[in-house]
């Protein structure tokens, strides 16, 4: 369907068949990205932004960067250790806790955001941002959070256009006095990778300048913390009110393995843990990280299915839509980790367009392989280990309602 919201004409794709037509035989065309104001530099570019780069020889240079550098499985192999520490952490936090006798309800969400955060923040700057004798983490973790809550704000300037000059929630001012903050670090890994690139003076720059190593690790950071947050928190949410699935996978956790003290799964352990991944793979269908994916654009006048989308065209894949969809679906609203142990059942790592959670095509994310890595190591830690209960007595029987 087409919808304007304010001057910005937008399509919205809700099946798996149009989706499949757009991804299949309109990837180039539609691999644009509507960029919002509040992501603009000041040259009003998106300059650095891997996921907001417009489709073209930057973007491809630094999405080759992501394959081959951040998210090759070389790489990944050798940060294992980096990740089984952060959600040790996590759990050691937890223990504290719970040891010190208190009774009130754990914030599972803080101590997931925490652990995200300083995983991101290891693998950039190889360094412990949340460190508390760490005064320069502090003030990134301060200066991240900020971007992040104004990044998704509503802003009025998108819609009509107009006012962008007038910027009249200070949104886009805010952002750039965030942003220009000290950003924290100067040590290896995936900065290094950063500093360290040289390319041809063409296509590519001689090297990045300190905006684009910028805006590329400010990224990493949001992109990495608020979309594993939110999948395992949903995770967390959909199992207390499902004791049975609880049940069942701390039963898999409990009898298929032999954990460290600490409860920190290793990651070699997730092939044998079968039921463990069918609850992420649920989650992610009921609860995609971006219910419509990140907005592509219409680079140029396109026809698709007898129908004209115009050139600068924002188009929205409802993944969110997609994933409950009846047709394609058995009880759709039900949460049913078992239906991900059947044969050839989809997967978010395959061209299956009824399961989207992570987009399809040229565009699609490129962090698939370290979340595949993440989830399952700390949603497991979190079940192995701990015995959840809800709050203040509640019940699932009372039917309480999950946070939209």
């Amino acid at each position: 369907m087409t919808v304007r919201l304010g001057t910005m004409r937008t399509i919205v794709i809700s099946s798996s068949d149009v989706a499949r037509e757009m991804f299949k035989n309109h990837d180039t065309e539609l691999a644009g990205r509507k960029i919002y104001e509040a992501m603009r530099g000041k040259e009003g570019d998106s300059e650095g932004s891997i996921i907001l780069a417009q489709y073209g020889p930057h973007w491809r240079m630094l999405r080759r960067l992501c394959t081959s550098e951040f998210f090759v499985k070389s790489r990944l192999d050798s940060t294992l250790m980096l990740r089984e520490k952060c959600v040790c952490g996590m759990v050691r936090y937890i223990l504290e806790v719970c040891e010190g006798g208190t009774n009130n309800a754990i914030d599972i969400g803080r101590y997931i955001y925490l652990m995200s955060f300083n995983l991101i923040g290891n693998l950039i700057f190889s360094m412990d941002l949340l460190d508390p004798n760490s005064r320069t983490g502090a003030e990134f973790f301060y200066h991240a959070g900020k971007i992040m809550d104004l990044a998704v704000k509503p802003n009025i300037a998108d819609f009509f256009p107009m006012l962008r000059w007038l910027d009249p929630q200070r949104i886009k001012g805010k952002l750039e006095h965030e942003s220009n903050d000290d950003a924290g670090a100067n040590k290896k890994d995936f900065l290094d990778v950063l500093l360290n690139f040289r390319g041809d003076g063409v296509e590519e720059p001689v090297m990045f300048s300190p905006r684009v190593i910028n805006a590329t690790v400010m990224e990493m950071f949001i992109a990495g913390t608020d979309t594993t947050t939110s999948t395992l928190e949903w995770a967390m949410a959909e199992l207390l009110q499902n004791p049975t699935a609880m049940i069942k996978v701390q039963d898999e956790l409990r009898g298929v393995l032999d954990i460290n003290s600490q409860g920190v799964l290793g990651e070699n352990d997730m092939k044998r843990l079968p039921y463990l991944t069918a609850v992420i793979k649920e989650t992610l269908r009921l609860h995609p990280p971006l219910p419509c994916l990140v907005p592509h654009m219409a680079m140029d006048t396109c026809k698709m299915l007898g129908y004209y989308i115009p050139k600068e065209t924002q188009v929205l894949v409802n993944v969110w839509a997609i994933g409950r969809d009846p047709k394609l679906w058995k009880d759709p609203l039900v949460f049913k980790p078992e239906r991900f142990l059947e044969m050839n059942m989809v997967d978010f790592k395959r061209h299956n367009f009824e399961y989207l959670p992570f987009g399809s095509g040229r565009r699609i994310c490129p962090a698939i392989p370290l979340v595949s890595l993440v989830l399952p190591l700390a949603l497991g830690s979190l079940l192995y280990l701990f015995n959840w209960v809800l709050p203040n007595g509640l019940k699932p029987e009372d039917g309480f309602p999950l946070r939209w």
